[in-house]
C-alpha cells in the first residue's frame, strides 16, 4: 500500500462486495458490514472488471465459508491479518468470539473513523495497528489480548502478494507462534501460473495493482507457498480442486517444535503435542535401518503417528516405532526386554526383530518388531474369549524381569510412561491448559469435564500385576481363527489388574452385552477379582471412556458439548457392563 494512505485496493474489494452474494447466517448483522462497504465505495470511480468481480466472488465465498465453518466448529478467536476494509467481524458477529484485526495504521485509522461515523457496534473488536513489513505480529497480537491457548481462525485474505517473501514467511511463523489445538489460518496465494490464461491473468492483475501504487512484490506461485507453509510449521488441509487451483489454503499447525532461530509455540497444548506427536527425520527412517541391521529395505509406510510398516527385499516385512525425543531410550530398552520375556513364557506378543532391537534415531528411539500378517480383532464372542483368556494368562505371569516391574499401563499417547495414576495426572493437567479455550458460555460445561475427569479411579490400591495399557480388540492381529496376537506393547509394566480388565469390558461390551460373559468366564480361570476390585468395577470401567473425551476435547478433536453429552451415556453403560459381571462372578 501506499505510505500514510489507505489501501485504494482494500476500497476497490470493499466496494466490488457491494454486489457480491454473500453467505448467510442465523447471527451477526450484515447490515452493518454492507453500510460500511457503501461508505468506502461511494465517492470511488473505476471502471468494473467481469474477470476481477468473478474472482472476488469465488474469493469472498470461500473465506465466508471458512469463517461460518470455524465458528461452528467453536474458535473463539479470528485474527484478520491485513483486514482492510473487510466486513466479517460485523456480518458474522457471534456472542462470545473476539475479532483482531491487524492491518497498516493509515488503512485501519480510515477505517475506524467511518465505524465511529456509522455508528456501529465494534466492541467485540480488538484493532491492532501494524505495518507488516517491520514484523512482531505475534507480539502486536499478544499485547491486544490474544490469548495463544484459545482455537482461533486467522485470516489472510488478498494479501501474499503484497508480501516481500521473507515478510509473508515470517508471518507465516509468528501466526504458527500463536496456534493450538483447533487452530487453522486461511490464506489466499498468488494462483499457480503455469497455463497460457493463467500467466496473462497474473500479468494482468500485477499491471492493475502498479497502477494503483501497490504493486504486486512476489513471484510467489501456491505451489511455492505450500513449501513456505510446511516450513513455518503449518500442513494444508483438503479443498476443494477449484479452491486450491484458485491459491485458496486452509492450514492447520504442524506439531513440530520450532527451529532455534523461529517463535515457540506459546499455547501448553501445543508444547504437549509438539513433545508427544512430533517425530524427527522420519524421510531418513529406511537409510537408518539399512544401516543400523544390513537389510534391504523395499517400501515404508506409515501406520499411525510414530509406527511404520517396513517391507524389505530381503526377508518378511518388520514394524518400526519410534518414540519422542523426549521419551528416554531406556524406556523403550524395557519395553523390549517385556516383549523378550513374553516370547520366553510363550505368550503370544509381537516379537523383537533383531536380538538388538532398539536403536537410537536422531535422538529418538527406535524399536524393530516382526510384522504380524492378519486383520484387527472384532469384539465377537469368540474373540472376547480367547482376549479374556489371554488377560488372565498375563496377570498370573510370575518371575518378572525388573523391565516388567515399573510402572506401567499408562497410555502412551497421553504420558509418555507411568502407571495409571500418572495417566489420570495427565490427563488433569491437559484439560488445566485446555481451560483457555473454553468461551464463557461453555465455563459450566467444562466444569462438568473437570469434575468427572477428576472422579475417575487409577484402580491404585488393587492387586497389581503386570498389564497392558491397552488390552482391547484393536490391538490384537488375529492370523487364524480364535489366535490373537497382541500389539503395542509401549509403556506395559506393573499396575492395577483391574485397570486393564475394565478397559477390555468396555471395549468388548460397547455395543452388546453377551461378550461380557465371555470375557469374564474365560478371566475367571485364571484370576477371582477381590470384593475390593468389584466393588470398584463401575468406575474403572468408566474411566478411560472418560479420559479419551477429555483428551479430545482438551487436543481439539471434538466440541465440550458434544464430550459432555457423552458423559452420562459412559456411565450408563459402565454400570450396565459392571451389572453383567457382577451377575455372572460368584460371590466372594
Amino acid at each position: 500500500m501506499r505510505e500514510r494512505s489507505p489501501s485504494l485496493t482494500a476500497q476497490r474489494v470493499a466496494a466490488y462486495r457491494l454486489g457480491l452474494e454473500r453467505l448467510q447466517t442465523p447471527f451477526g448483522d450484515p447490515s452493518a458490514d454492507e453500510r460500511l462497504a457503501r461508505d468506502v465505495a461511494r465517492p470511488m470511480r473505476f471502471t468494473h472488471s467481469e474477470a476481477m468481480a468473478g474472482y472476488l466472488q469465488a474469493r469472498t465465498s470461500f473465506f465466508d465459508r471458512v469463517v461460518v465453518n470455524g465458528l461452528e466448529r467453536g474458535v473463539s478467536q479470528v485474527a484478520c491479518v491485513g483486514a482492510g476494509y473487510d466486513g466479517r467481524a460485523l456480518r458474522y458477529a457471534e456472542p462470545g468470539v473476539r475479532w483482531f484485526e491487524i492491518d497498516h495504521p493509515a488503512t485501519q485509522a480510515d477505517k475506524r473513523a467511518r465505524l465511529e461515523q456509522l455508528k456501529l457496534d465494534v466492541s467485540h473488536i480488538t484493532f491492532v495497528p501494524l505495518d507488516l513489513d517491520l514484523g512482531g505480529v505475534d507480539a502486536a497480537l499478544a499485547q491486544g489480548g490474544f490469548d495463544p491457548e484459545a482455537p482461533s481462525l486467522m485470516l489472510c485474505e488478498g494479501l501474499a502478494v503484497y508480501l516481500d517473501p521473507p515478510i509473508l514467511e515470517t508471518l507465516l511463523l509468528d501466526l504458527r507462534s500463536l496456534a493450538t489445538a483447533g487452530t487453522r489460518l486461511a490464506i489466499s496465494l498468488p494462483f499457480s501460473a503455469t497455463a497460457p490464461d493463467q500467466l496473462a491473468r497474473r500479468e494482468r492483475l500485477r499491471a492493475a495493482l502498479a497502477a494503483l501504487g501497490e504493486p504486486a512484490r512476489n513471484e510467489l506461485t501456491s505451489d511455492d507457498a505450500a513449501e513456505m507453509l510446511q516450513a513455518a510449521r503449518w500442513r494444508t488441509v483438503a479443498v476443494s480442486e477449484r479452491s486450491r487451483g484458485a491459491g485458496f489454503t486452509v492450514a492447520a499447525p504442524l506439531w513440530a517444535p520450532a527451529a532455534p532461530e523461529a517463535p515457540p509455540t506459546q499455547s501448553r497444548v501445543g508444547g504437549y503435542l509438539e513433545q508427544l506427536y512430533h517425530r524427527r527425520g522420519t524421510d531418513g527412517l529406511s537409510r537408518h535401518l539399512c544401516d543400523a541391521y544390513d537389510i534391504e529395505v523395499r517400501r515404508i509406510r506409515e501406520l499411525d503417528i510414530g509406527v511404520f510398516r517396513v517391507d524389505r527385499r530381503d526377508g518378511p516385512a518388520w514394524v518400526a516405532r519410534i518414540f519422542p525425543q523426549a521419551r528416554a531410550i531406556q524406556a523403550t530398552q524395557r519395553d523390549a526386554a517385556i516383549l523378550k520375556f513374553l516370547e520366553r513364557s510363550g505368550f503370544p506378543a509381537e516379537r523383537c526383530a533383531r536380538p538388538e532391537p532398539v536403536t537410537s534415531y536422531q535422538g529418538q528411539a527406535a524399536l524393530v518388531t516382526e510384522h504380524l500378517p492378519g486383520r484387527q480383532a472384532k469384539p465377537t464372542e469368540t474373540a472376547c474369549h480367547r482376549l479374556g483368556d489371554l488377560l488372565g494368562r498375563l496377570h498370573t505371569l510370575t518371575d518378572l524381569p525388573a523391565a516388567a516391574t515399573r510402572p506401567g499401563g499408562a497410555w502412551h499417547h497421553l504420558a509418555l510412561e507411568g502407571n495409571p495414576a500418572g495417566e489420570v495426572a495427565a490427563i488433569l493437567s491437559l484439560l488445566d491448559n485446555a481451560a483457555g479455550r473454553v468461551p464463557a458460555s461453555q465455563r459450566d460445561l467444562y466444569q462438568t469435564l473437570l469434575t468427572a475427569a477428576s472422579k475417575v479411579d487409577d484402580c491404585q490400591g488393587l492387586p497389581q500385576a503386570l498389564i497392558h495399557p491397552d488390552f482391547a480388540p484393536a490391538n490384537a492381529v488375529v492370523s487364524a481363527p480364535a489366535n490373537p496376537t497382541i500389539i503395542d506393547w509401549t509403556g506395559a509394566g506393573q499396575g492395577p489388574r483391574l485397570w486393564s480388565l475394565a478397559f477390555l469390558l468396555w471395549a468388548a461390551g460397547l455395543t452388546s452385552l453377551k461378550p461380557i460373559d465371555s470375557v469374564i468366564s474365560a478371566y475367571r480361570q485364571h484370576v477371582q477379582l477381590e470384593a475390593a476390585e468389584l466393588a470398584r468395577l463401575t468406575n474403572a470401567i468408566a474411566t478411560r471412556p472418560v479420559i479419551f473425551s477429555s483428551w479430545a476435547f482438551a487436543t481439539g478433536r471434538e466440541r465440550l458439548p458434544s464430550v459432555v453429552e457423552r458423559l452420562p451415556k459412559i456411565r450408563a453403560r459402565a454400570e450396565k457392563i459392571a451389572a453383567r459381571v457382577l451377575k455372572a462372578s460368584p460371590a466372594v
